[in-house]
């Protein structure tokens, strides 16, 4: 591939990533958050899939990178 064609595409693969900065120069600050309406919230969870009972612990397991199990649970 000639440098041209290499500068080229180059290019039009960092092209993309200046799109997220400001006028400025900065990075972006992040997306906004949306409202949190307290009176939009309910009083029990009805899920059927996913029931969320008071006392629910989940364990979560595996190894990591030295072949050693490992976990941490939630509550």
């Amino acid at each position: 591939m000639n440098r041209f064609a290499l500068s080229l595409a180059c290019a039009a693969l960092l092209a993309p990533l200046s799109v997220g900065c400001g006028r400025d120069g900065s990075s972006p600050s992040g997306p906004e958050l949306p409202e949190v309406v307290p009176s939009q919230f309910v009083p029990a969870i009805t899920n059927p899939y996913f029931p969320l009972e008071p006392g629910t612990t989940f364990v979560y397991e595996g190894r990591n990178g030295d072949g050693e199990l490992s976990g941490w649970s939630s509550r």
